[in-house]
């Protein structure tokens, strides 16, 4: 069991927290320790709510989203990647970065594809 009296003297770590529940752990806090004195306590307050409006809170689903973007992205690059370097043993004129990578990634797979075939091909007349 956790009481907000075990947070005491962790308050500047609360503060720097970016966890929602950190700041309302402080808040509390700090109006414990402001009772009586409006000057501090409203000083207090407009701190906290300075940290709060800078601090991002970020839901479980878009940091699901975000998570599957970066996936996404980093598929992307390594498909785009073989992509250039399939062509580059292929002699073929190299596709650069920018150009792979706005293509769909089921595009880029089948051209990656293409290419795999196309330089097996090669490989077996050569044989």
């Amino acid at each position: 069991m956790v009481k907000l009296l075990d947070f005491e003297e962790r308050l500047d770590e609360l503060e720097k927290s970016e966890n929602p529940f950190a700041t309302m752990i402080a808040a509390h806090w700090m109006a414990m320790r402001t009772t009586g004195d409006p000057e501090d306590r409203c000083a207090w307050k407009l701190r906290l709510l300075h940290q709060e409006l800078h601090m991002p809170y970020v839901t479980s689903i878009e940091r699901r989203a975000i998570e599957q973007g970066r996936e996404q992205g980093l598929e992307r690059g390594l498909v785009a990647g073989r992509v250039q370097m399939l062509q580059r043993l292929l002699g073929a004129t190299e596709s650069t970065l920018p150009e792979l990578i706005t293509q769909p990634l089921e595009s880029l797979r089948a051209l990656a594809e293409r290419l795999e075939q196309e330089l097996a091909s090669r490989r077996h007349e050569g044989s």
